[in-house]
């Protein structure tokens, strides 16, 4: 993997190659998504998104009730990945973010077109909830952008056997066992790695990792509260995901993850009214 870049300057703070490919055009081209914001805790979190970027400003829709739009109402520094479809390339903008009233959105941004694996349906739905106030725009100004052509080496496994972590396990209607959590994180092997950098904003890259959520090791260095996410959508009926909250500890070029709090989410389950 290349180093990443760090630039400034408009209108993407940073954009400008890394390799072969120009940050700018990437993110402008890229859908797959993560925000990151920061909890009540003070601790990150990343959460799957489709990003929709427009006239060098990026922007997401969500729900207003969501976790996402009270942690950056409360804390407006968020940080966001965009990654390759292969997880490959990806570029990670640190900025400041707002919800922007409907009535302020840039004409045309309410269009189709903004997700790969959204039907018309989908779409025609998420307008729907705009014009009601149940769904909103989030509005992300970048300070600065990295990027890289990839997510790094595989990193060797950590010394000693699996920590227990069932307790932190979340439960919810579309919820997976702990058995399927396992099975899925080791199945994968690329993740949003989302941190803190030393101001205390939230910070993320795209990192491979090994294990489950009782042997983690990140192939990125880290000390202090992390959140590990890792999911998989062939279409918006079938997203599937593990979040995992926890605290890395530097084991030189690589982190090893402690499992706090493990989040996931099955969409099959919604059909057949849960687990």
């Amino acid at each position: 993997m290349r180093p990443s870049v760090r630039h400034t300057g408009a209108p993407w703070p940073g954009c400008r190659t890394f390799g072969c490919v120009e940050l700018a055009s990437f993110i402008e081209s890229h859908r797959r998504a993560f925000l990151v914001t920061c909890t009540a805790q003070g601790t990150p979190t990343a959460h799957p998104m489709t990003l929709i970027p427009h006239d060098g400003v990026i922007y997401f829709n969500t729900y207003r009730k969501s976790a996402k739009v009270r942690n950056l109402e409360r804390d407006p520094r968020v940080a966001c990945l965009a990654t390759s479809p292969d997880g490959g390339a990806w570029a990670a903008v640190q900025g400041r973010a707002e919800v922007v009233p409907a009535s302020e959105l840039p004409a045309g941004l309410l269009g189709g077109g903004q997700s790969d694996v959204m039907s018309d349906e989908d779409l025609a739905r998420v307008r729907e909830r705009l014009a009601s106030g149940k769904r909103v725009y989030l509005r992300v100004a970048a300070t600065s952008v990295t990027g890289a052509d990839g997510p790094g080496a595989l990193p060797a496994p950590v010394d000693g056997g699996p920590r227990a972590w069932e307790s932190g396990l979340v439960t919810s209607a579309i919820a997976m066992t702990a058995a399927e959590v396992e099975a899925f994180l080791r199945d994968h092997s690329i993740a949003a790695f989302a941190s803190l950098d030393g101001t205390g904003s939230p910070q993320v890259q795209l990192a491979r990792y090994r294990g489950g959520p009782g042997d983690l090791v990140v192939g990125a260095d880290a000390d202090g509260p992390v959140c590990l996410t890792v999911d998989e959508f062939p279409t918006y009926n079938e997203i599937r995901g593990v979040m995992v909250h926890g605290s890395a500890h530097a084991l030189g070029g690589r982190a090893g993850v402690v499992p706090e709090r493990v989040l996931s989410f099955d969409f099959r389950k919604i059909g057949r009214g849960g687990g």
